[in-house]
């Protein structure tokens, strides 16, 4: 008796040297059905994390496992597919096939996660099995989890200097900008403060938000300033940033 699974297997019994009788029918064949079931192949985890890096590429490792050794061998194919992250962009795609060899119970795959400076949420890919050979099915699936660890970028403003005009309104553009592109949709909200000005004699209250959509790098906020003929000294104002988001 045993536990593997196999296929039905024989032996003979053969008789010879017969004393007082001559043969008849000498041979005689023993069968012997296998009873086991198939083995399981299935993967061992159903996530993987792996931290991406600013550059090359990370190794997303995925155990699949047999539940239990067999004389014959079995295989198993396995492929990608998207969940929020991009195969070819974050990830190098692949499908083949694992072939344990008889005894084998482990094997592995191993998935190329790309590197990149872009601050992004963490994304994910899935692994799965498919057609089986000699095995059955359990735990078809896992997610690959690709850990982001990037540096969220930093907002600037920078000053700007207009001249006010004898009449009408002159445009202030204020000049705001994002260290390096981000993956994420930033925003910042902005508003005017009087300085050595007052509002609205010198300029036009502002206030809202900006929004950076992914790989922008530049906004610019206009501020409205009231043109007069007074003879006076240069003023000020301030545009505050603030409640900075990604």
């Amino acid at each position: 008796s045993d536990t593997l699974t196999e296929s039905t297997e024989s032996f003979l019994v053969n008789l010879a040297n017969p004393q007082g009788a001559t043969l008849g029918r000498g041979q005689a064949r023993g069968m012997i059905a296998d009873n086991d079931t198939l083995p399981a192949i299935s993967l061992a985890a159903t996530e993987v994390k792996v931290t991406e890096g600013n550059t090359g590429s990370a190794k997303a490792v995925f155990t699949v496992v047999l539940s239990a050794p067999s004389p014959q061998p079995a295989a198993v194919d396995f492929s990608t597919f998207d969940g929020t992250a991009t195969a070819k962009v974050d990830y190098v795609p692949a499908t083949s096939t694992l072939i344990f060899s008889p005894a084998e119970t482990s094997k592995t795959i191993t998935i190329e996660v790309i590197g990149d400076t872009l601050p992004e949420a963490d994304e994910g890919f899935f692994v799965r099995l498919n057609t089986q050979f000699n095995a059955t099915l359990t735990s078809t699936q896992a997610r690959g989890l690709i850990l982001d660890d990037d540096a969220a970028p930093s907002l600037s403003i920078a000053d700007r200097t207009v001249t006010e005009g004898s009449s009408g309104f002159a445009s202030a553009a204020l000049a705001v900008s994002l260290s390096a592109p981000s993956g994420l949709t930033v925003t910042v909200d902005f508003a005017t403060v009087a300085g050595t000005t007052a509002a609205p004699n010198d300029f036009l209250r502002a206030t809202g938000t900006l929004v950076f959509n992914p790989g922008e790098t530049n906004k610019t906020i206009n501020v409205s300033i009231d043109g007069d003929d007074l003879s006076e000294a240069a003023e000020s104002l301030t545009v505050v940033l603030s409640n900075a988001n990604n």
